[in-house]
């Protein structure tokens, strides 16, 4: 359709006439007539106010088709995933940015590119300042243009997390206190459907509580003073991880952790840790041996696979990407470094979780679930 066309189509859906829109305009009816008609077209300086008036985006206003953009982007992304998953980082990033040139006005896009320099930067693989400099170029952008709810959401959590690294802690706060008392949107859904539907809408927000309490119960194990020293006791963590723990072989009474296996051999390796800083190697290499069992889960499950336990079932399985490494090579890599370890690396059964480790990371050396699609 043409922007006429288009103009003409969004002002009858919205009720209103040729002169009412001429008059919030400042044109002549006979201006509003000859867009329509096609004889003439808009200044391009009218087009932000026509957009506010109709309720649209400038693309749709335009008509430019926005199911091909999508489609693109999309598949751009699910080239660019297995880029970042051979460490080819400025590449991916590249690719990212190309696909932004050529869609300057994708927020969904910007949140893409914004959360990849975010996870990165935390991974200490790219510039932290330069890369939360890009990061708040794109937030600075989503916040004053785009009417997305979703991806303002996003947006907003990007910020949280950036703004108080470079000193805008106060914006934070401010920004985390405007989304207080929202919901979500598998909370509303909930609420909304009926039947099968809402079972699904159901199990949808139970994935997003129990991932915010994993998160939650993570960020209290390993939140440090300032000295660097953890917070909270060790006795205290423990419980926590246990915790962790427990409340996954609640969600999971199958075993069908999948993605979230990532989940308790973190909290396996917190423990495995604590207790070898104790000097009890006994729980220390129990622990350790769990971690692996999970780490070799992460690794190999399958991205299109959906969860089968009653909590989760019919939601697939994957919900992220990796970036050039698997669990079993990072779990190796720690517990070689690792000095608490020390006095257990002559214990055979440490051998064997090195043995274990190597082969995996051998068989595996990228993670099965590198091209991944969300469903969620």
């Amino acid at each position: 359709m043409t922007i006429g066309q288009n103009i003409k189509k969004l002002r009858r859906e919205r009720d209103m006439t040729q002169e009412q829109l001429a008059e919030y305009m400042n044109v002549t009816v006979s201006a509003v007539s000859q867009w329509e008609s096609g004889k003439t077209a808009p200044d391009i300086s009218a087009l932000p106010a026509l957009c506010a008036l109709l309720h649209v985006s400038s693309d749709e206003l335009l008509g430019i088709d926005n199911a091909r953009r999508e489609a693109e982007i999309d598949e751009m992304l699910s080239r660019v995933w297995s880029v970042f998953d051979e460490k080819r980082n400025e590449q991916g990033l590249d690719m990212m940015r190309a696909m932004l040139r050529r869609y300057p006005d994708s927020y969904r896009l910007m949140t893409e590119i914004a959360s990849v320099l975010w996870n990165l930067a935390e991974n200490g693989s790219v510039d932290s300042v330069g890369a939360y400099d890009e990061i708040c170029g794109y937030l600075e952008k989503i916040f004053a243009d785009c009417t997305d709810n979703s991806v303002r959401c996003r947006a907003v959590s990007l910020a949280c997390g950036v703004y108080p690294k470079i000193g805008r802690t106060d914006e934070a706060v401010a920004l985390a206190k405007s989304m207080s008392g929202a919901r979500s949107e598998p909370d509303l859904l909930s609420s909304v459907y009926t039947g099968e539907k809402r079972i699904a809408a159901i199990r949808n927000r139970m994935w997003w509580l129990y991932n915010d309490f994993q998160n939650a119960v993570s960020a209290m194990c390993y939140e440090k003073d300032e000295s660097g020293a953890f917070i909270l006791s060790d006795d205290d963590r423990i419980t926590l991880l246990q915790k962790q723990i427990a409340l996954s072989e609640v969600m999971f009474e199958d075993g069908d952790h999948l993605f979230f296996s990532h989940r308790s051999e973190s909290a396996h390796e917190g423990l495995a840790e604590i207790y070898a800083r104790r000097g009890d190697g006994e729980k220390a290499l129990c622990h350790l041996t769990e971690a692996v069992k999970y780490a070799v889960m992460f690794d190999t499950y399958d991205p299109n696979a959906r969860w089968t336990s009653v909590l989760l079932r019919g939601i697939v399985a994957d919900t992220t990407y990796t970036y050039g490494t698997t669990s079993c090579r990072e779990l190796l890599d720690w517990c070689g470094s690792e000095p608490c370890f020390g006095f257990v690396r002559s214990d055979e059964r440490y051998a064997a979780i090195v043995r274990e480790l190597e082969a995996a990371v051998k068989e595996h050396p990228v993670a099965a679930a590198s091209a991944r699609e969300k469903d969620l």
